[in-house]
């Protein structure tokens, strides 16, 4: 054997390399390459000395092209485990006679045929793409700078224990409580809250509760109240500046307030208000709403008032249909001048109750009225009664006025120069030429002009006495034309008795 190896020291390195290691399975059936004690089959030893030895074991390197060009048949079950590293993976061309083989060739890399296939050697590595599995530990992922992001297209695309989080990347919905929300946000459950807290200070919570009749919203912690807020958050990494505006607030005790933070009241609202009966708007129906606040029309020194509007908004119009309005009158003195009014249509059509000075007044087609009862315009009455009970009477006298002051009255025939009072002709007194001969039956208003008025009522009071003492001449008269006729018929009597005896 030794004069066999003196003749190996002058062949090539390859061919030394080969009859030992035919030399060496002969004698022990392992090999050692770089070791005296071979451990097991093959064992090769690297040159860790050397800083310029180039260590390791490098497979048979070859293309794709020419795997798939071996005769059909050449690799079997009997080279199961075959190892080579393709250095090109481009697709095989021409007639290909192994081609089915090297069908999962996909990038350059080391291959292992399988008896029927050459696989990568990574393909039996278990781990998160190709396997489920269950930690054995605890596990971190540390990100620094670097992002981490999930992309999908399933219906269920990331999901923690089925229905606690789901995300579904096909609709970008996500869901807690399901795994298949409709919505951008869905929540199922009975109960889900947040909270909100500053360092070690106390938790603020917002609970927000389902049950099968009466949902719930809740608010606890360590303030006294839920506060509604619009707008955008003016700190933070996100913001475009805008201030918080406070629209709605809920005190503990129940107060509800609608523009207060502080609300005084159980519904407490700073402005106006909004009520919408949310009717379709038609040509022939109106949809309804009632406000709250000002309407536009002002009274007295006020340049708007405030009440209860209700407004239609049809497709043929809009405008109030009725008002309902409260205020003051004037704007210095406290306690004085308040008024309560109603109103139908756009127009100033006032049916207005005001208290003027504590004298409480009436007008109809009016806001200032000057008596209990001030109407512009005609009155259609089926009868009116007048308190007219001795009982309640005093100071009674026989009245002087009659015949005479009514002879002595001018009637005449006008137009109102205001044509708010009317526009038709009209006829009647002068109220000064009456108040000259019967004061009692004018009264002077309590406005800028003074205006006088006559009580056509009370009128026919004097009229009556008039009617009575022209009866009264009547009677007389007609009491003398009887003498009258009398003393005729004595004379002719007395006549025809002289004829008679001449």
């Amino acid at each position: 054997m030794f004069s066999e190896i003196l003749k190996l020291r002058n062949m090539k390195p390859i061919y030394s390399l080969l009859t030992l290691l035919g030399m060496a399975s002969l004698g022990f059936g392992q090999v050692g390459i770089a070791t005296s004690n071979p451990q097991s089959t093959l064992d090769v030893t690297g040159n860790g000395t050397s800083t310029a030895a180039k260590d390791g074991m490098m497979a048979p390197r070859i293309t794709r092209q020419q795997l798939a060009a071996k005769v059909a048949g050449t690799y079997a079950a009997a080279q199961s485990g075959s190892m080579v590293y393709v250095t090109d993976a481009t697709t095989p061309t021409g007639t290909i006679p192994s081609v089915a083989q090297t069908v999962e060739i996909a990038a350059a890399g080391y291959y292992f045929f399988n008896g029927t296939l050459w696989k990568n050697v990574n393909d039996n590595i278990v781990n998160l793409y190709n396997s489920n599995g269950t930690l054995t530990g605890p596990r971190t992922v540390t990100q620094a700078a670097n992002t981490l992001a999930f992309t999908g297209t399933a219906v269920n695309a990331f999901s923690v224990d089925g229905t606690t989080l789901s995300v579904d990347a096909a609709n970008d919905r996500i869901g807690i409580g399901n795994n298949a929300p409709v919505v951008k946000l869905d929540i199922v459950g009975t109960t889900f809250g947040m909270k909100s807290a500053t360092g070690s200070g106390s938790w603020d919570n917002i609970w927000f509760n389902v049950t099968p009749s009466i949902p719930s919203i809740n608010a606890s912690g360590a303030e006294s109240g839920l506060q509604f807020n619009v707008g955008a958050n003016s700190t933070g990494t996100y913001g475009d500046g805008q201030t918080l505006t406070t629209v709605a607030t809920m005190l503990s005790n129940g107060n509800m307030g609608v523009g207060s933070t502080s609300p005084t009241r159980k519904l407490h609202v700073e402005g106006s208000g909004l009520f919408n009966a949310a009717v379709t708007t038609s040509v022939t129906k109106n949809a309804i709403d009632i406000n709250i606040g000002q309407d536009g029309f002002a009274y007295g020194n006020r340049t708007d008032n405030f009440g209860i509007n209700v407004r239609s908004a049809s497709t043929v119009g809009t405008g109030a249909v009725a008002r309902i309005n409260f205020g003051d009158v004037n704007t210095t003195t406290a306690g004085l001048g308040k008024y309560l009014s109603f109103s139908v249509g756009n127009g100033l059509n006032e049916l207005m109750y005001m208290t003027d000075n504590n004298s409480g007044r009436v007008g109809i087609g009016t806001i200032t009225p000057t008596e209990k009862l001030h109407v512009i315009g005609n009155i259609l009455a089926s009868g009116t009664i007048t308190p007219s009970d001795i009982r309640i009477k005093k100071d009674i006298v026989d009245n002087s006025y009659g015949l005479k002051e009514i002879l002595g009255l001018r009637t005449i025939s006008y137009r109102y120069k205001d044509e708010s009072l009317s526009k038709d002709k009209k006829v009647g007194f002068v109220a000064q030429e009456i108040k000259a001969a019967m004061p009692e039956l004018v009264t002077t208003a309590n406005d800028e002009m003074k205006t006088l008025g006559v009580n056509y009522a009370e009128m026919t009071v004097i009229l009556t006495k008039a009617v009575q003492q022209q009866q009264e001449m009547l009677q007389k008269q007609e009491e003398m034309l009887k003498r009258q006729q009398e003393q005729i018929n004595s004379l002719k009597t007395e006549i025809k008795k002289l004829k008679t005896k001449l």
